[in-house]
């Protein structure tokens, strides 16, 4: 197994913990972080020395969360055909794409949504941070590769210094990866001159974060939702007052406030397929053909 960052790292352990309980005497090994290690992968090669943004087909293989190549580069779906055994994919519209290229696929649900709660936990994450439970929240998600949090570390203080300047009682929950990410984000809020911000860095806590928060800036984005459903700001567009400007029209929109969460859990529910067994049941007659 390989996992290249952090949520390779969450969607390698998860597929280990699965085909444990049903292949018990299953050994692992590859590469992968610490929540692999934990599951029982043997790692040959530290996952940080590998973490790079992009995507490289190297043998012949199950290739487990599809490359954007919906978003990106669509001709290299004749290379993914050539390149891999099976495709297990998180989105439901990306089977019928592969299956249309002729590549074996299946879609066994995002392993995420299996995870969260039906219940609000805002609340209780709020209280896990120490956060006062009236006080706005904004997490900033630079992403988990180096290069990431070093592309988009300063563009996301700047642009938490315009939100703090204009809304009242906000703070901002950082979440990352690793020392080496952490390091790039302290020295880019030094440089700054942004250490009277009310902003905590977290050890991880990705998902504690994202429960937490009232708005989440995040350097990513997909087509689930098939609509508009949130601002995505792109490129030259991306700008430190442009990306502020959209979180607080957020934070502040009572209409978004009310009727986002309940489209999210649509989406949500959509995804949630009990990946494990999904994936688990797709990559057994693989195994044992193998």
């Amino acid at each position: 197994m390989v996992a290249g960052e952090a949520s390779g790292d969450f969607l390698g352990a998860h597929l280990i913990a699965a085909l444990r309980e049903r292949v018990p005497g299953l050994r692992f090994v590859g590469i992968g972080g610490p929540k692999m290690e934990a599951e029982g992968l043997d790692p040959w090669f530290p996952m940080e020395k590998l973490a790079v943004r992009g995507y490289v087909e190297v043998l012949p293989t199950v290739h487990y969360v599809s490359p954007s190549l919906w978003a990106w580069r669509g001709g290299r779906m004749s290379a993914i055909a050539a390149s891999v055994d099976k495709i297990l994919v998180l989105f439901p519209f990306e089977e019928p794409l592969y299956r249309a290229a002729g590549v074996p696929v299946a879609y066994v649900g995002h392993p995420l949504a299996d995870a969260t709660s039906d219940e609000d936990e805002s609340a209780a994450a709020k209280e896990q941070l120490r956060l006062p439970a009236t006080r706005k929240v904004v997490a900033l998600m630079p992403g988990s590769r180096q290069s990431e949090v070093r592309y988009m570390a300063s563009s996301l203080i700047q642009t938490a210094k315009l939100i703090a300047a204009r809304q009242p009682a906000v703070h901002f929950l950082v979440p990352l990866v690793s020392r080496e990410t952490r390091a790039i984000f302290e020295e880019a809020m030094y440089e700054a001159g942004a250490g009277e911000l009310p902003l905590t860095v977290l050890f991880g806590h990705a998902r504690d974060a994202i429960a937490a928060c009232d708005v989440a800036l995040v350097a990513s984005g997909n087509i689930i939702a098939g609509e508009f459903l949130v601002p995505e700001i792109l490129q030259d567009q991306a700008t430190p007052e442009n990306l502020a400007q959209a979180v607080l029209n957020s934070l502040n929109d009572p209409v978004v406030n009310r009727r986002l969460p309940e489209r999210l859990d649509q989406i949500r529910r959509l995804l949630r397929r009990d990946t494990a067994a999904r994936a688990t049941e797709a990559l057994l007659p693989w195994l044992q053909s193998a």
